[in-house]
Parts: structure tokens; C-alpha cells; sequence
């Protein structure tokens, strides 16, 4: 090896001086020396295996859940199944189904219902609209015969009626009301409108207060069991963790020690496990002799000597590794396990505070519901029976009260019309209300036609006060239309929402019903079953997970020194080690270009997709595999390694290339190498020659030399 730097540095020196005898051309006539050829410079591709740390998954996985809350009933299959589309995997029991089914049919019934209504108003009552329309059009026929008759009498002036009509056919409305409310409360019962609106209402609270009771009861049996498995797993994390500082350190771990993360914690006992674990560490290097117990240590020493000098596989036992390095299947590492242990108590111990945080606001919900429910049964409770009890005399007074003034709005009215019409005081009104008896009772009588003549000014007092009646009772009736159309159209409003409102809970009822059993989404295998006959479950509760095996992927990470030869497209080898083995062709499906950096490793996430052939079945819990990427850098320059070299750190690396005839010392800026190959990416030209020393390389070493210059 000396020889050959020397060498080396004895032409590198006589190209040196040559080249500042011609004026920095560096040039050599030497002869090459033995053990040195020229070796062209070619275009080809540099092929490497890129390992991936990665693991295996199914990407066509789907996960089935149940639509509603229940109690399982069938389970009909089992982890590791077969099972094509549609196969039934689980369902509700009996009980729960029937319950679906019974309030999907009451969901239809409300539905139908909703639906006939609805077409019962979509054309309009024939016998309301006619009593309407034929009270306005008699209205209408004696308001204008009123009116011809006054005519007749009276040159007639424009009247301005809106305001003075519509405060009449306010107060007549209200004087109707009032003399119903009153004869029902005379007779000692409340109208049938107020006592249907209060059984209405406490019915209504009684199905609220069994809703929030069923509500109550189920959000306390679902969260009561989401505590007891939260508490189950934390404890099981907990254990756990204690006996992995019982297997690897002989140590009852405190519950502060738990707390702490594995690194912080032996450092604050001064542990370094590489150290302790080593078979030279004179402590434990005692042989078959176990080493004495050392007061100033947290672990055991009879523990760390029995796995330093007994156990048989002490070789594949690491006391820390990167979190990037590859770790065959046969290889412990101490570190790695205490920090997943870790992470697992730490991921339980804060699923039960979520949990316990949800089941308090839950049920502490669900309980204000119910108690809200449980008030507004007692409030509606008293109030109906108070209804069927009768009216007190207070309550007849007060409907009284409520007649007469309707009774004196109605006059108000009235006179006001008057005014509106003759220009007449109130008290003239009063007056020509007492003449308009007088006349009414003089025609009723025998009378002559001299005793007419006579009452002229009667007659015309007698033919308004008609037209202004007639014309009252008109606006009435118009109004009375009105409002037959109004209410139609609230009326159709409201059914149309409510058979709206019934569809939706009929489509959510059959999605219930249709989610009361399980069924295979495709032809797959059955990953995992997590119900048993009998289970509480709810739409959140994971029951089956089925995979598509013909498909799997292993995602992982790609060192960054590596990253280079990896591009979508590539081949890659997959080896199952469960399998004896086997070694599936895989396909580059994915290359992250955003680096990832962990504890100061830099990397770059993969996807590696592999079509399982027929014949071959993946189990769905496989843990060892190793995954080689076959990477490749093509069309690039390349050169052999041996001819590049650097004279001192820091400075460039350079050939001695052949040109018209004499060598010359030329810089280079070099890619990756492999293989004893170096991608060159500037500096020399493809064909060209290079001086090669040791002799070791041959032009048919090259990999996957192609191209112009493979000649």
C-alpha cells in the first residue's frame, strides 16, 4: 500500500513541475507505471440495495362499526377467517333487532300519517272554503243592496272605511271568543282548546322524562364501561412497565420512578446500559461467582451478572440503539424496549383521564337532563290537573270581564264607523241607534201611506244604519276568507315540515336497522374481532376489522445518505422471515421528499407496494420482515473509485485523465459510490481515459454500463 502512494506521489509530483515549466498546464509525458491502466470514463447506471426500516400493513383494511347503541347477539366469525362480500360477521341480539325494527315501523306509520295530512290540505276543505266564500257573497249581496238602498235615498259621498272595518271585524272575532270562554266557564269547565293543549303538554313532558331516562341509563352504562376498560388497560400498562423493570433490572420500581421517562431515570441513577451490560464491565465479569450487591445502586446486581453471564443469547442483547437502526428479530434492545413500554403507560394513563373527564361531563349531562325532564312532568302535572279541576270564580269573573269589554269594543267600533260615515258625534250615534229601533218597530206596525210620506227622514236614517251593518258583516266575511286561506297555508307549511321531518328519522331508522348486523365489505380476511355475545356496544365501538390480503405495504424510512438512488418505480424485495423466507418483488409507490430528523437522524418516509400472486397467503399479523429497495442512479458519469484521489482533508478530489496524448491532473466533484464505482458529476467527459492504479478493475466491472460510451 505504501508503494502505491508513493508511486503515486512521485508522478503527481512530476506532472506538478511540468505543469509549471509550460505555464500551469499540467502535463506528464511518463509512461504509466506497473499496476496502472486508463480506464474510460462511462455512462452507465449505479445500482444499490437501499434497506428500508419499515412494517408490514394491508392498505385495503376497513373497519365495521354498528349504527347504533345494542347489545350484541351472533358473532360469526373469528380472527383469521376467510370470508367473502357480504357474509354476515355480527349482528345485534334478537331483542335489539326487534326494537329496530318495531321503531322503524312506527317511523313509517308517523311517515304515513304525516303523509295523508299533508295530501288532505294539498286540497283545500271544500266545506270550509264554501261556508266562507258563501258568507262573503251574502255579505256581499246585502251590503249592496244596503247600499242601492241608501243610494236611492241619499246622494252618497266616498267613504273611507279600512281602519273603522277592520277594528269591527277585530271586535266582533274577539267578542265570539269571549262568549265562548265565558258559557264554558259559566258551565264550570275550561275551553276545549286550553284543556287539549294542557294534556298535550304533560304527555309531551312524560315522553321527554322516558327519553331522558333512557338517555340517562345509556350514557351511564356506555361511559361506566369505557371507565372500567380505561381503568383495566392502565393498570395493565402499569404492570406491564413494573416487569420490565423487574426482567431487566431485578427493581420494584417506584410509582415516581414510573413516572419519569426512561433516559432521565437512570441517568438520575447513573445507570448506562451499554456499560452495565457488558460482559467486560469487571463488576459482573465474575463468572459462575454472582456479583455482590452494590448499596449505591438502584438495580440488582445478581440480576445484570445473571444476563451478563448466563443467559445463553447474551450476544444479541443491546443496552441502547438508534431509533433508525435495523435490529433483527433475534436482537434485545434494553433501551428501545423501556422507552415503547413507557410510551404505551403514558398513552393509557391519559386515556383514562380523557375517559374519566367524558363520563363526568356525560352522565353529569345526561343527569341535568333528566332532572329538567323530571320538573317539567310535575309543572305540567299541576297544571293540567288544575284545568280538570274547573274554574275557580275568579277565573269566570275574569272571563266576564274579558266579555263585557268586548261587548264595548264592539260599540267603540261601531260608533267609530258611524263617525267615519255620517261625520256624527258619538252621542248623535247613541241617538240614531234609539231612532233606528223606534223606525224598525213603526214599520214592523200597520202604517198608511201618509204616515210613510211622514217618516222619510226616517227611512234614511233606517238605510244607513243598514249599509253601514251590511258593510260591517262584508268586511267580516272577506276577512273570515282570509283568514280559511291563511291558516291552509300555516297548515300546509307545518305538514309539509313534519312529513319532512318524518323521512328523516325513517332513513335514519333503516340506517340503524341496516347497521344492527355487520357484513363483510369484500372478499377478505377477518383482522380482528373486539365483541363477544352479549357486549354493550355502541356506533363508536370497534367490532371488526377485514383486510384485502392479495395487496400489502410496508411503510418506512430511508437513511438520507440513500435517498438519492430511491425514486417511485423502483424494485423492491420484501423477505417474509415467518415464511420461511420468502421473498416477494415489491414497487416503489411512494418517495417523501420532506425530510424527517429524529435524535439527529435524517430520513425520508417510503411506500413499498407488493401484489401477493395467487397461491400465496399473507398472514394479517406477520412481525418479521426486512425490505431492500433496489436503487438505482442512471445515465450518470462513472469512474473506477481507485482512480480518485485527495491529497489532504479539505481539498478536492481529482484524476489524472488522458488528453491529446499527456496526462493531466483534473479536479472533480464526485456523487455517490458503490460497488467500487464513483458517480462523477463534473470535471471529466464521457470516453475519456483515466488512469486506474492497483489494476484490480477491468472495463467489465462496470455496472449496467450502456450508452455511447460502453465502446
Amino acid at each position: 500500500m505504501r508503494t502505491k502512494i508513493a508511486s503515486r506521489n512521485l508522478l503527481l509530483g512530476a506532472v506538478a513541475l511540468i505543469a509549471v515549466a509550460c505555464g500551469g498546464e499540467q502535463v506528464s509525458t511518463l509512461q504509466l507505471e506497473d499496476g496502472q491502466q486508463l480506464v474510460p470514463v462511462r455512462l452507465g447506471n449505479l445500482a444499490k440495495d437501499i434497506p428500508v426500516d419499515g412494517a408490514l400493513v394491508f392498505p385495503k383494511t376497513t373497519t365495521l362499526k354498528f349504527e347504533s347503541s345494542g347489545v350484541v347477539g351472533d358473532v360469526m366469525t373469528a380472527e383469521g377467517d376467510r370470508v367473502r362480500a357480504g357474509d354476515v360477521l355480527v349482528t345485534f341480539d334478537r331483542l335489539g333487532m326487534a326494537r329496530l325494527e318495531k321503531s322503524l315501523a312506527e317511523g313509517r306509520m308517523a311517515l304515513s300519517l304525516a303523509l295523508n295530512d299533508l295530501n288532505k290540505l294539498k286540497i283545500p276543505n271544500p266545506e270550509s272554503v264554501a261556508q266562507a266564500r258563501a258568507a262573503a257573497a251574502k255579505a256581499a249581496i246585502a251590503a249592496d243592496d244596503a247600499s242601492d238602498r241608501y243610494d236611492d235615498l241619499v246622494d252618497p259621498k266616498e267613504l273611507q272605511l279600512a281602519s273603522v272595518e277592520n277594528a269591527i271585524a277585530t271586535a266582533l272575532i274577539e267578542l265570539d271568543d269571549a262568549e265562548e270562554d265565558f258559557e264554558d266557564l259559566k258551565n264550570g269547565k275550561f275551553p276545549d282548546d286550553i284543556v287539549r293543549d294542557a294534556r298535550n303538554a304533560f304527555t309531551f313532558a312524560q315522553t321527554e322524562l322516558d327519553a331522558a331516562k333512557r338517555t340517562f341509563n345509556d350514557a351511564k352504562l356506555v361511559w361506566e364501561d369505557r371507565l372500567r376498560i380505561a381503568k383495566e388497560d392502565a393498570d395493565d400498562g402499569r404492570e406491564n412497565y413494573l416487569d420490565l423493570f423487574r426482567y431487566w433490572l431485578g427493581v420494584e420500581a417506584t410509582q415516581a420512578e414510573l413516572e419519569e421517562e426512561p433516559q432521565d431515570l437512570f441517568e438520575a441513577w447513573g445507570l448506562d446500559l451499554d456499560v452495565t451490560f457488558d460482559r467486560a464491565n469487571p463488576a459482573y465479569a465474575t463468572g459462575f461467582n454472582p456479583a455482590e450487591e452494590n448499596p449505591d445502586t438502584r438495580w440488582r446486581e445478581f440480576t445484570v451478572w445473571a444476563w451478563v453471564n448466563l443467559y445463553p443469547g447474551y450476544r444479541s442483547i443491546r443496552g441502547t440503539c438508534e431509533n433508525t437502526q435495523f435490529l433483527g428479530a433475534s436482537v434485545r434492545c434494553i433501551q428501545r424496549e423501556f422507552d415503547a413500554e413507557f410510551d404505551l403507560f403514558d398513552a393509557v394513563k391519559d386515556t383514562l383521564i380523557t375517559v374519566t373527564d367524558g363520563a363526568s361531563k356525560a352522565i353529569g349531562s345526561a343527569q341535568d337532563a333528566l332532572t329538567a325532564a323530571q320538573d317539567k312532568v310535575l309543572d305540567t302535572q299541576d297544571d293540567f290537573k288544575d284545568i280538570t279541576d274547573g274554574p275557580d270564580q275568579g277565573e269566570i269573573l275574569e272571563a266576564a270581564s274579558r266579555l263585557g269589554l268586548a261587548k264595548a269594543d264592539l260599540e267603540e267600533a261601531e260608533k267609530g264607523l258611524a263617525e267615519v260615515i255620517l261625520d256624527v258625534s258619538p252621542q248623535e250615534f247613541d241617538r240614531a241607534q234609539a231612532a233606528l229601533a223606534a223606525a224598525r218597530a213603526r214599520l214592523d206596525g200597520p202604517t198608511d201611506d201618509a204616515d210613510r210620506a211622514n217618516d222619510k227622514a226616517l227611512d234614511v236614517e233606517l238605510a244607513l244604519a243598514e249599509r253601514t251593518l251590511a258593510e260591517a258583516k262584508l268586511l267580516a266575511a272577506r276577512i273570515q276568507v282570509l283568514g280559511v286561506a291563511d291558516v291552509h297555508r300555516q297548515q300546509l307549511i307545518a305538514a309539509e315540515a313534519a312529513v319532512q321531518a318524518a323521512q328523516e328519522i325513517v332513513d335514519e331508522l333503516e340506517d340503524d336497522l341496516e347497521g344492527g348486523v355487520l357484513h363483510a365489505p369484500f372478499d377478505g380476511v377477518v383482522a380482528f374481532v373486539n365483541a363477544e355475545k352479549d357486549d354493550q356496544v355502541d356506533e363508536e365501538s370497534r367490532i371488526v376489522d377485514v383486510v384485502d390480503p392479495s395487496v400489502v405495504e410496508v411503510r418506512g424510512v430511508v437513511d438520507a445518505s440513500n435517498i438519492g438512488f430511491v425514486i417511485e418505480g423502483a424494485l423492491a424485495n420484501v423477505t417474509f422471515h415467518d415464511l420461511q423466507g420468502l421473498v416477494l418483488e415489491g414497487v416503489v409507490a411512494f418517495v417523501s421528499r420532506v425530510p424527517r430528523t429524529e435524535r439527529g437522524i435524517v430520513s425520508f418516509a417510503v411506500t413499498v407496494r407488493v401484489e401477493v400472486p395467487d397461491g400465496i397467503e399473507i398472514p394479517v399479523r406477520l412481525t418479521s420482515i426486512s425490505t431492500a429497495i433496489v436503487g438505482q442512479q442512471t445515465g450518470v458519469l462513472l469512474v473506477p473509485r481507485d482512480a480518485i484521489a485527495v491529497d489532504q482533508p479539505g481539498s478536492p478530489p481529482t484524476v489524472m485523465v488522458l488528453r491529446e496524448g499527456s496526462i493531466v491532473l483534473q479536479d472533480v466533484v464526485t456523487g455517490e459510490s458503490h460497488d467500487g464505482w464513483t458517480v462523477i458529476r463534473s470535471g471529466l467527459r464521457q470516453g475519456e481515459d483515466v488512469v486506474v492504479n492497483g489494476g484490480a478493475t477491468s472495463t467489465s466491472q462496470a455496472p449496467d454500463i450502456g450508452g455511447a460510451g460502453s465502446g
